[in-house]
C-alpha cells in the first residue's frame, strides 16, 4: 500500500507538472477602440475600427524552460521512495513530504496548492505502518540466557 500511495503522489506531481508547462494557463485579451471623428460621439460611430485579441500560452512559453526545473522539484521529491531500498522507504517518503509541503507553502500564491495531494500522499505513506513480517525481520532476535 505504501508503494501505491508514493505512486499516486508522483502522478499527481507529474500530471500537474505537464499541464502546467504545456496546457494553455496564461490568457490574455485587449480591446481598442477608435472614434472618427475626433471627439468621440455619445452614440455608436459606424465605420470606427476596433479589434479583439484573445491570445492562450502555455507556462513554458511564457516563463521560458526554467519553468520545467521549478516544476521537476515536486516530481524527484515524489519519486525518491520509489527508488530507496525497501527498509529506508518510510523515512525518504516523511523527508519528501516534508519538502513537498515545503515547496507548496513557497509557491502558494502560485502553483504550490496544486501540489498538496502529492504532499499528502506522501505523508500517508510515511505514517503507513510496516507489514509484520517485514517489521519481524527488521527487529533483532532477543536471546534469552537461562
Amino acid at each position: 500500500m505504501r508503494r501505491l500511495t508514493v505512486a499516486f503522489g508522483l502522478i499527481w506531481a507529474i500530471g500537474f507538472g505537464l499541464y502546467f508547462a504545456f496546457g494553455p494557463v496564461y490568457y490574455s485579451t485587449a480591446a481598442t477602440v477608435a472614434c472618427i471623428p475626433e471627439p468621440c460621439a455619445p452614440g455608436p460611430v459606424a465605420d470606427a475600427p476596433s479589434s479583439h485579441l484573445l491570445s492562450r500560452n502555455s507556462g513554458l512559453a511564457t516563463n521560458g524552460p526554467i519553468l520545467l526545473l521549478v516544476l521537476a522539484v515536486p516530481v524527484f521529491l515524489a519519486a525518491a521512495p520509489l527508488f530507496v531500498p525497501r527498509a529506508w522507504q518510510r523515512r525518504v517518503a516523511g523527508i519528501a513530504a516534508v519538502l513537498t509541503l515545503g515547496f507548496v507553502l513557497f509557491a502558494l500564491m502560485s502553483v504550490g496548492y496544486f501540489y498538496l495531494p502529492s504532499a499528502a500522499a506522501l505523508a500517508f505513506a510515511a505514517a503507513w505502518p510496516a507489514r509484520r513480517g517485514q517489521a519481524a525481520a527488521q527487529r533483532p532476535l532477543k536471546v534469552r540466557n537461562d
